[in-house]
């Protein structure tokens, strides 16, 4: 009698027929896969527990169970040449297994992405840039799925003898139809894709686009970019190829603070010096307005203009949330000291000379 191949003498008192070959070559795959069990658990498993990683028993957990599996699976298959059956039933068994095996190697290798690939992904974006994840993650676990049913198929089609080569040129010739007639989402998905790996935002950071309005992000998704607009209190969508193709002002980078430009004109009689102080002054006791080292408020002349001198003040306020209210503030103190002291700010006027003639 062969068993797992070499030829095995049986005692008298076993019957030597084809059911008896079957099932002494089952028990011992199934011996087989019990002796892998027992060196995975008790060799492996204390290794992997001595590490410091815990990337080591993830993938212990994931490939131990296929593992097993696949080892009685293929002592069943072999098992079954012991028996006088005709070449169909045979064949059959053969195809079921192959078709057992692609499922598993598909189901190891997605369970490898997901819960070894993605959370290190997702812990090196945290480390970039905190709250991404939460929009990278679902983004790649799709890009994932898609690349995990593929392979399984093309490793399927091999097994069964298909040149996987000819449905790839099909595919490829598919996917240039298809890329033809959805330029516009595939625009938008590798847009997508390129917000979340160039990082010009995080999530919950304020933004302004080309249009000027300020709007909070929300989540980037395979197609759109969700923003919510802090004037208008209202949720907008946006294309992702409109938002990696415009302009963006991150207010959030690298920090909250704002610098603030106001202008103002003054006649050309006036007394500039007076005026610069005056702007400054104004500046003093506004709440927000930082006058730290590096950040003290400016004042400058700015340009020349037809009805009066342009004048510059510059100053910091602690949050960009806060610039509106500091900026009305100080242009209100800046109108009622420039009028206490004769300090005229011109309206636009028309000198017209009349000839004697």
């Amino acid at each position: 009698m062969d068993v797992l191949g070499f030829p095995v003498t049986m005692p008298v008192w076993m019957p030597n027929d084809q059911w008896m070959t079957f099932l002494v070559n089952l028990g011992a795959w199934a011996l087989v896969g019990l002796l892998v069990m027992v060196i995975v658990d008790r060799i492996l498993h204390r290794i992997v527990k001595k590490t410091k990683t815990t990337v080591d028993d993830e993938l212990f957990a994931i490939v131990r169970g296929p593992v097993i599996g696949l080892i009685l699976l293929y002592g069943l298959v072999l098992s079954f040449g012991q028996l006088d059956i005709n070449e169909s039933a045979e064949g059959l068994a053969a195809w079921l297994y192959k078709i057992v095996l692609a499922v598993a190697l598909m189901w190891v290798g997605w369970s490898i992405y997901k819960k070894v690939i993605l959370p290190l992904i997702a812990h090196g974006t945290m480390k970039k840039s905190k709250g991404l994840e939460r929009s990278l993650i679902p983004v790649m676990e799709s890009i994932g799925k898609i690349a995990m049913l593929f392979i399984g198929v093309m490793v399927f089609l091999g097994f069964l003898g298909v040149d996987p080569t000819v449905l790839v040129a099909s595919f490829g010739l598919v996917g240039l139809v298809v890329a033809f007639a959805a330029q516009d989402t595939l625009a938008n998905l590798f847009a997508g894709i390129h917000l979340l790996l160039d990082r010009p935002f995080r999530l919950d950071d304020i933004i302004v686009l080309e249009d000027g309005d300020y709007y909070e992000v929300k989540s980037v998704g395979m197609r759109s970019t969700r923003l919510f607009n802090t004037f208008r209190n209202t949720m907008v969508i946006f294309p992702n190829s409109v938002v990696a193709g415009g302009k963006i002002v991150n207010l959030s980078e690298p920090d909250p603070q704002y610098k603030l430009r106001i202008h103002i004109d003054v006649a050309y009689d006036s007394d500039i010096e007076k005026a610069k102080k005056i702007m400054l002054d104004v500046t003093m006791g506004v709440e927000h307005v930082l006058h730290e080292e590096g950040q003290t408020p400016l004042s400058k002349i700015s340009d020349f203009k037809d009805s009066g001198i342009d004048m510059l003040l510059m100053f910091w306020v602690d949050h960009f949330d806060n610039q509106w209210g500091a900026a009305a503030t100080v242009r209100q103190r800046m109108l009622e000291e420039f009028g206490k002291q004769g300090i005229e700010i011109p309206f636009p006027q028309v000198v017209i000379h009349k000839a004697e003639n």
